[in-house]
């Protein structure tokens, strides 16, 4: 896990150990962020504050004894006293649950229903997300009181699918800061009101990845600089009518946003607006040596 200056693009390792980190989300007015690791063995949600020692606050254990696959974006609110997040179980099933930070048992957000990530509104009462639904994408959103009735937003055909999930549908939808826009990708990225009566396409920015400015006037975005395989990313702020508007500064493609799942990506801004949060893909590998093997039983 990552964060990027939005003043001059310098990159510093936020979270970097040996196992996998991915997926981090701010609150939106406090300084704590969550993401998934397996750090402990198994897919978890953990709970990262300063100058604290990181926690898991959602684990397999909060479910029924294996039926948990694996864990997807978690969101906190903007008071960070909760969050939401996507539970696969063990039969490829993907549910939305909202859980308590300081613990408790997790409730289902959506009455009757899958959910992949998304994001909160500003006031907290609100959570945008997209579903599946035979073969079509649905931008949706839906109190988080738990097990409410979700209002559709917008309907749309993903570009390519692999089972029930959209591969191109990269960028989780996010609220605007100022609480009048979603961000959200529809075979490019788009900008939708809360009621879905106002829309903007934002195709000039490619297949950038963003998310906005702390007021929300702007967006900060990310993405190739075209110039070639490998080419550099750059990092711009753009206008919310999808033009470029000042280029910050550019990283290696080696620090593009990554997670296990696609439908997980997302540029998440510190709480003081001077930074986004992501995570990168990087590999590692050991040899190890094994000593002692005349004492292990034979296979019978």
């Amino acid at each position: 896990i990552v964060s990027v200056d939005l003043a001059n693009a310098a990159l510093t390792p936020l979270i970097a150990t040996q196992r996998s980190e991915q997926m981090p989300a701010w609150s939106a007015k406090e300084r704590a962020l969550v993401y998934v690791t397996d750090r402990s063995g198994e897919y978890e949600i953990w709970l990262h504050k300063p100058d604290q020692l990181d926690r898991p606050v959602v684990t397999a254990k909060d479910f029924p004894p294996n039926t948990t696959q694996w864990f997807i974006a978690p969101s906190l609110s903007p008071d960070a006293s909760r969050l939401i997040y996507t539970r696969f179980d063990r039969l490829g099933a993907s549910q939305l649950w909202i859980s308590s930070v300081s613990g408790g048992s997790p409730v289902a957000l959506v009455k009757n229903g899958s959910g992949y990530p998304g994001s909160w509104s500003p006031d907290g009462n609100w959570y945008a997300y997209r579903q599946l639904r035979d073969g079509e994408s649905l931008l949706n959103k839906v109190k988080t009181t738990g097990q409410a009735t979700p209002e559709l937003l917008q309907t749309y055909l993903p570009r390519s699918h692999q089972g029930n999930i959209a591969l191109t549908e990269e960028l989780a939808p996010v609220w605007s800061p100022a609480g009048d826009w979603i961000l959200y990708f529809d075979h490019g990225l788009k900008l939708i009101s809360p009621d879905g009566k106002s829309s903007r396409d934002l195709a000039s920015l490619g297949d950038a990845k963003c998310t906005f400015s702390r007021d929300g006037s702007q967006l900060y975005c990310l993405r190739s600089d075209g110039s070639g395989p490998d080419s550099p990313l750059e990092l711009f702020a753009a206008s919310l009518e999808g033009k470029v508007q000042r280029v910050i500064g550019s990283l290696g493609p080696e620090f593009d946003a990554a997670a296990g799942y696609i439908g997980g990506y997302r540029l998440s801004l510190s709480p003081d607006g001077a930074s986004i949060t992501y995570s990168i893909a990087k590999a590692t590998a050991n040899l190890w040596m094994i000593e002692g093997l005349s004492t292990v039983a034979p296979l019978k």
